[in-house]
């Protein structure tokens, strides 16, 4: 498959977020600003794939889940923010696996040949 990256420095907002992503088919947040967060989700979760994480803090992994919300596909505890609890690699990398299986579904759903 072909990737293009491109960098920016921008803050993301509700005013030039689709102007920053518009070309992206799928958008893989990691953000660390709730704020920031539902803005990009807000703005572009109906229009692009966002694939994003809530709730990556604690050490708990029983409550790891994944939602769908619209086009969105968000993986986390949906409760743990990283302001209440500390960071741990086990999580972090566990919710990021989640996510990436999404991503892994999706495009093997999309380009059945990539997937072989």
């Amino acid at each position: 498959p072909e990737v293009h990256i491109e960098s920016s420095t921008a803050r993301i907002t509700a005013e030039n977020c689709l102007s920053l992503l518009a070309d992206c088919h799928l958008i893989v947040e990691g953000l660390d600003q709730a704020a920031d967060k539902k803005t990009l989700l807000e703005t572009l979760g109906n229009k692009h794939t966002v694939v994003s994480a809530c709730g990556i803090a604690g050490s708990r992994l029983n409550n790891i889940e994944s939602r769908r919300i619209g086009n969105s596909h968000i993986s986390g505890d949906f409760t743990t923010v990283c302001d209440a609890a500390p960071l741990y690699a086990h999580k972090v990398g566990t919710v990021a696996n989640y996510m990436t299986a999404y991503i892994l579904q999706l495009y093997g759903e999309q380009h059945a040949d990539f997937a072989r």
